[in-house]
């Protein structure tokens, strides 16, 4: 059986759309004549992973095949929809079926949560993963502290086709032929330069072009937007999907006069009418349509919105400068791994406790890791990957310049996780029992000017804090020690890397 995948299908670059369609279990199978026959292997390895194209099923299926021939390791591969991994996985994990290897991401496959069900094992073990850490990637990728691959002092994840700080760079993206057709020299760097600068295009466009893009869609990538912009003027709360926790006090932090400020700032862009009409209905790909006609001028993005723009318009001067800050200075940076996994670098693939191929599937996990199959990744998506800084001469220039403000606009953030693993199970309660309205709801109605954000935003922490104290209680009752002091960070500098050490 082969998943069901139409022929032309456009997706997002985080796979945001999904695909419909049935499960497959593909085999990669052995080549004859492998490149190394003294290490040829009969062994076999079962790998399940969500695929959110053709495109990336195919890569991987040609790589590991490559792999295959290399070593004489068989690779089943189960390709599962993007809407469809986390029940599959959840579904393998409660039968006998369980892969070798699996893709870390989706609750509850993604590490913590995987670390907590003891589906997956520590990799410390396996000396070509520790290897591959130290030839290919940076100090901090075997610092358990900041690397994201690690749970306590343990490595659980390996990184692969994911670029965190790439994925995570948030940047004011402009069309740089009407920012100098309509006067603007430079960039906005500030709140009130932004206003301006979006009122000038506007009204000397004669409302032809919109000083700046908003899309309605909740909880993304509104709340990406707000939250973006509340970066500058305040510590990152936890999850931009609606569970707002600062991290400076423990406590519920949606009333935080960062977001204020910011949903302030949106809303009157909206009002001085310098947002197209029709925003709050908007999704994605029609604002990708709204950007290549050259109907915006100006929006804060997700980095993998360039490219989709530039598929529909390969020859669009497009710009990119860091989100201008509040007049009044600013107070926060982009963090890294506050959210769902802590550290820099993302993992990508992990390894089944009790696997009887664990040898086996950590040699597909540290060829995965590697420098040429990543470089590739990058050649078919042009999607930046975990090893990005090292095939940079091959970067485009948009890529080139997100990495340069991944570096310059965030920092490393503290993350409970790193305290306690029990810290996953809260937070994934908060979110499923998150109070209606959520955050993201607020946002919506507060810059469609229907209530006022602070009011609400007061009342939903109060409600948070109830749900906190519950779900805490609920994992404190398993016997996991983990109390509001495991979310309390008050020596975090938000205009700083976090570090414990």
């Amino acid at each position: 059986m082969s998943t069901s995948v139409s022929s032309g299908t456009v997706l997002s670059r985080r796979g945001a759309l999904g695909l419909l369609g049935a499960a497959a279990a593909v085999p990669v199978l052995a080549a004859c004549g492998g490149r190394n026959p003294a290490e040829r292997s009969s062994a076999a390895v079962t790998l399940a992973t969500t695929i959110a194209t053709q495109q990336d099923q195919k890569f991987l299926t040609e790589w590991l095949g490559r792999f295959t021939e290399q070593t004489g390791i068989q690779v089943r591969t189960r390709f599962y929809p993007d809407q469809q991994y986390a029940n599959s996985i959840q579904l393998l994990f409660q039968g006998d079926d369980r892969p070798d290897v699996f893709r870390l991401v989706k609750q509850p496959a993604e590490m913590p949560a995987a670390v907590l069900k003891g589906w997956i094992q520590p990799l410390d073990g396996f000396p070509e993963l520790i290897t591959t850490l130290e030839r290919d990637y940076p100090a901090q990728a075997r610092d358990a502290t900041t690397s994201g691959l690690h749970v306590g002092e343990e490595l659980y994840g390996m990184p692969s086709l994911t670029h965190r700080p790439w994925g995570a760079c948030r940047p004011l993206m402009y069309n740089a032929a009407l920012m100098d057709k309509y006067g603007i020299g430079t960039p906005p760097a500030t709140w009130s330069e932004l206003r301006e600068a979006a009122e000038k295009i506007t009204r000397d466009s004669k409302g032809e072009v919109f000083g700046f893009g908003l899309v309605g869609q909740i909880p993304e990538p509104l709340g990406v937007t707000v939250y973006a912009l509340q970066n500058t003027a305040g510590p990152q709360m936890t999850d931009p999907s609606g569970t707002p926790i600062n991290y400076q006090t423990g406590e519920p932090g949606a009333g935080h006069p960062s977001f204020v400020e910011a949903v302030a700032l949106l809303r009157d862009l909206v009002a001085r009418k310098v947002v197209p009409v029709g925003w709050e209905n908007l999704k994605p790909p029609q604002f990708f349509q709204q950007f290549a006609s050259g109907r915006v001028a100006m929006a804060v993005i997700p980095s993998w919105w360039s490219g989709e723009i530039r598929k529909l318009k390969p020859d669009i001067e497009l710009g990119y400068a860091p989100l201008p800050v509040p007049d009044s200075g600013r107070k926060g940076y982009g963090a890294i791994g506050i959210a769902k996994n802590p550290g820099s670098i993302q993992p990508y693939w992990g390894i089944s406790k009790g696997s009887a191929n664990a040898a086996a599937a950590a040699r597909v996990l540290a060829f995965l890791a590697g420098l040429e199959p990543q470089r590739a990744y990058y050649e078919m998506s042009k999607i930046p990957t975990a090893l990005a800084d090292k095939y940079a001469d091959r970067l485009s220039q948009d890529d080139r310049r997100l990495l340069e403000l991944a570096r310059e606009t965030q920092r490393l953030a503290p993350n409970p996780l790193t305290r306690s693993s029990g810290a996953i199970t809260v937070l994934a309660g908060i979110a499923q029992n998150s109070p209606k309205p959520t955050q993201a709801e607020i946002f919506f109605d507060a810059i469609n000017g229907k209530i006022d954000y602070k009011a609400a935003a007061d009342e939903l922490d109060a409600k948070l804090g109830g749900v906190f104290a519950e779900e805490l209680k609920k994992v404190q009752d398993k016997g996991v020690d983990i109390d509001r002091g495991t979310f309390t960070f008050a020596d975090w500098d938000p205009m700083k890397d976090y570090t414990t050490r």
